[in-house]
Formats: C-alpha cells, structure tokens, sequence
C-alpha cells in the first residue's frame, strides 16, 4: 500500500467500519447464500493535502465497479 501502510490501513479501516455502520456493505465469509447479488469492488487510495503541499490526511475508498450494478 504506498508508502506509509499503518496510515493506509488506519484509512481504509476507518472507511469499511463506516460502510458497515450505515449498512451499506457487508464482508462475506464462507459460502453465498441464495438471493444474494454479490458485488465485486476496488479500492481508492489518495492524498489530502493541505494547501503547502504537505500530507492533510490519508483517504481510502471502496468503490463498487460500475458495469455490474
């Protein structure tokens, strides 16, 4: 993950504890049960920079892909 990975990982935790909250996404494991529409994703990584160039935060994002909506 980049450079720094314990930021990246604290980013991209605090992104799937907030899909998980509003319900909105749900990590499986083990087999699909029937019914279910199983959506695959990627994830986002980017910079948020201050306006001096320096680092503001680190933001993850888990994108569902677009053509299997």
């Amino acid at each position: 993950m980049r450079d720094n990975p314990q930021e990246w990982q604290a980013g991209l935790y605090f992104e799937l504890e907030l899909l998980i909250a509003l319900r909105t996404f749900k990590i499986l494991k083990g087999l699909l049960l029937l019914g279910v529409n199983l959506q695959s994703c990627k994830i986002v990584l980017r910079n948020k920079m201050h306006i001096n160039n320096t680092i503001a935060y680190y933001k993850a994002r888990v994108i569902i892909r677009g053509f299997e909506q």
